[in-house]
C-alpha cells in the first residue's frame, strides 16, 4: 500500500508522490495526518536545496492508527515534535535540549506532509496528547513553542488570558468517597496511602527548608511517640495531624536559602510539572513556594505516584543545580502525600494551595495554577515564573520586526506589542486581528525587539529602535556566508543580543497550554487551508509573499 507525500525536489519545486507506507517503529507510533503547516524555514532555498529530496512538514497533528506505547492509544490525537532530546544527558539537565546529541538525529518518517508518518520511540520524549485541541490548532504547537523559547531568551512575559494557563476543564475525578483497595506503603519516614484512580496532594521540600535543630527535635519526639502504647487510635491520628500542621507552619516561615524564590529556578519546576500533564497524570493545582512545592495531581492508569515525584525531584535538581552552579542534594529525600477522600476534601486542598502564597513569610509572587470547571478560577499572578519566561524583569515595551506567520505569533503572545513590516498586505492582516502594525518608518523605541527576518537590514532597524540596556532577539539566521555585523554602539548602549533556535519539550508543553487558553487560533495566522494536492502552488505563493501561511488539512476518514 502507498501514501502520498510532499517532497521538495530543489529549486523551489514541490511534488506530490506515492510511496510505500511506513512501518511501525519499535516503541513508536503510526499517525494518520490531520493537519500540517508549511514552515517558513522550508521556503529558504539555501537551507532546503542541500536536503533534496526532502519530505516537507513538521508542524503537524494527527490520529494514532497503530501504537507500541500505552501512553498514546489508538484513536488519540497527538502532536509529535520532529526532534526530541534524550532527557538524560548534561545538555538536557540544564534545559539546552536542542544541543542534545539525540535531538538532531531524531525525525518523523518520512515527514509530516504525508498521509501517514511514523513517530520513533525517541520522539515520544516530546510528543503530547492533544485530544482537546482542533487539529489545525494542535499543528501550531511547534511554531508557537519556538516563540515561547524566544520570549524566554528575551526575558519577556506573556499576558495570560482570563482562563489562566489552561482552558481545559478540570478532570472528572468522580470522587464520592474512597472505594476499592487502599494500600499502605511505608516510606523512609512517612507512610503513603495509595489507591488506583486516586488523586493526591503532594508536598516536597528543599533539603534546607527545616532547620536541622528543629528536624532533630521532631525526630526524637516522633520516635518517642511511635514507642508509646497509651494513646488511642483517635489520639494518634490527632497527633499526626498536628505534626503535619506544624511542618506546614515551619515551611511558611521560609527557612533556608529558599532557592525557589528565584523565578528562573521556580520555573524549572513549573516546566517539569506541565511537561507530562495530560499524558502521565492530570494536574489540578500547584504552587511553587520559596522552599517547597504543593501539587494536586491524579496519576493516569498504571502511573506510579512515587516514580512521578522522584522524576520531578531528580530532573529539577539537575537543572536548578546547573542554573546556580552548585552540586549536591537539593530536595529532602522524603515527601508528604495525602489521598483525596471525597469532593469536599478536593475543594479544601484546592483552596489551601490557592491561599498558600499569601501566608508565606516575605513572599511577593509565586506561580499558582488551577485547572478549573466550577472549583473557582485561579490565574497565574502577574510577574510570577508561571507567566514570565526569562532571565530578569519583564520588558515594558516590545517590538516585533516582520509580520509574517511567526511575527504574528510573537504579537499574539505579547499584547500591546507593536509590529513592523514593509508589506502592506501583512500590516493589513495584522490590523484585522486587532494588532498594532505599522511601517518601519514609524519605528518607536522599545526595550525588547524580536527580529523575525534573517537579514542585516532587519537587525539594523532593531539597533535603531532598542533602548539602552535593552535586548534584541534574533529569531532567524542570516544566509550562509553572511555574518551579522554588530556596531560598536551595541557595547556602549549595553545591548543584549540573544538568539532563539527551535524549541524543546518544556516549550511545546507551554505552547499547548497557551493554545488551550485560546491565546491564538489557526484562522488568525493561516491564510490558506488546502488539500495536499494543492500544496505545490501554495508553496510558491507563500515563498513569493502572496499569502501569509498555508496549512494542509486532510479530510476526516
Amino acid at each position: 500500500m502507498t501514501d502520498r507525500v510532499a517532497r521538495y525536489m530543489g529549486g523551489g519545486r514541490v511534488e506530490i508522490v506515492a510511496e510505500p507506507q511506513v512501518d511501525l517503529p519499535p516503541g513508536g507510533l503510526i499517525v494518520r495526518t490531520e493537519a500540517s503547516g508549511l514552515c517558513s524555514g522550508e521556503l529558504m532555498a539555501w537551507y532546503m536545496d542541500k536536503k533534496v529530496p526532502h519530505v516537507l512538514g513538521h508542524e503537524v497533528a494527527g490520529i494514532v492508527e497503530r501504537s507500541d506505547d500505552d501512553r498514546f492509544p489508538v484513536g488519540s490525537r497527538v502532536f509529535p515534535h520532529h526532534h526530541a532530546p534524550c532527557l538524560k544527558c548534561d545538555e538536557c539537565a540544564r534545559g539546552a535540549y536542542v544541543h542534545c546529541p539525540q535531538w538532531r538525529s531524531t525525525k518523523l518518517r518520512p515527514g509530516g506532509m504525508a498521509d501517514r508518518f511514523a513517530v520513533p520511540a525517541e520522539n515520544l520524549n516530546d510528543t503530547l496528547r492533544v485530544d482537546d485541541l482542533r487539529p489545525i490548532d494542535a499543528a501550531l504547537i511547534e511554531p508557537l513553542a519556538c516563540v515561547v523559547k524566544a520570549f524566554r531568551q528575551g526575558g519577556v512575559a506573556w499576558t495570560p488570558t482570563s482562563k489562566g494557563m489552561s482552558g481545559r476543564p478540570r478532570p472528572d475525578f468522580g470522587i464520592n468517597g474512597i472505594s476499592g483497595e487502599t494500600v499502605k506503603r511505608q516510606g523512609a519516614y512517612l507512610p503513603h496511602w495509595t489507591q488506583d484512580g486516586g488523586a493526591y496532594h503532594v508536598v516536597f521540600r528543599l533539603a534546607d527548608s527545616i532547620p536541622k535543630s528543629l528536624a532533630e527535635e521532631w525526630h526524637v519526639e516522633r520516635e518517642a511517640f511511635d514507642r508509646g502504647q497509651a494513646l488511642s487510635p483517635a489520639e494518634k491520628a490527632r497527633y499526626r495531624y498536628l505534626h503535619t500542621e506544624r511542618v506546614q507552619r515551619a515551611l511558611l516561615e521560609s527557612h533556608g536559602a529558599c532557592a525557589l524564590r528565584s523565578p528562573e529556578a521556580a520555573f524549572k519546576v513549573v516546566e517539569l510539572l506541565r511537561n507530562r500533564d495530560g499524558i502521565d497524570y492530570d494536574l489540578v493545582a500547584y504552587a511553587v513556594m520559596p522552599n517547597h512545592v504543593h501539587v494536586l495531581v491524579k496519576p493516569r492508569k498504571e502511573r506510579n505516584l512515587a516514580d512521578m515525584v522522584q522524576a520531578w525531584k531528580s530532573v529539577s535538581a539537575r537543572r536548578i543545580n546547573a542554573l546556580v552552579g552548585k552540586q549536591g542534594e537539593l530536595w529532602q529525600s522524603e515527601y508528604y502525600d495525602h489521598l483525596i477522600r471525597d469532593e469536599s476534601d478536593l475543594h479544601r486542598v484546592i483552596d489551601y494551595i490557592k491561599s498558600n502564597p499569601g501566608r508565606s513569610a516575605g513572599l511577593d509572587d509565586v506561580p499558582v495554577y488551577v485547572v478549573d470547571s466550577g472549583v473557582g478560577p485561579s490565574e497565574p499572578r502577574a510577574g510570577a515564573p508561571g507567566d514570565t519566561l526569562g532571565r530578569g524583569a519583564q520588558a515594558t515595551s516590545v517590538a516585533v520586526i516582520g509580520l509574517g506567520f511567526m511575527g504574528l505569533l510573537h504579537m499574539f503572545l505579547a499584547p500591546g506589542a507593536r509590529g513592523y513590516d514593509l508589506n502592506p498586505l501583512r500590516r493589513e492582516w495584522a490590523a484585522n486581528q486587532g494588532l498594532d502594525a505599522v511601517h518601519p518608518d514609524e519605528a518607536m523605541p522599545a526595550e525588547t525587539v524580536f527580529v523575525c527576518p534573517g537579514s542585516q537590514g532587519a537587525f539594523d532597524l532593531a539597533m535603531k529602535m532598542v533602548k539602552p540596556q535593552g535586548t534584541i532577539v534574533m529569531f532567524a539566521p542570516l544566509p550562509p556566508g553572511e555574518d551579522l555585523r554588530v556596531p560598536q554602539e551595541a557595547y556602549f548602549k549595553d545591548i543584549t543580543i540573544a538568539s532563539a533556535y527551535s524549541c524543546g519539550p518544556d516549550d511545546t508543553a507551554i505552547a499547548a497550554e497557551l493554545l488551550r487558553a485560546g491565546i491564538v487560533r489557526a484562522e488568525q495566522v493561516v491564510e490558506r487551508f488546502v488539500e495536499l494536492e494543492e500544496l505545490p502552488s501554495s508553496y510558491v505563493d507563500m515563498r513569493d509573499g502572496k499569502i501569509l501561511k498555508a496549512m494542509v488539512v486532510w479530510p476526516e476518514s
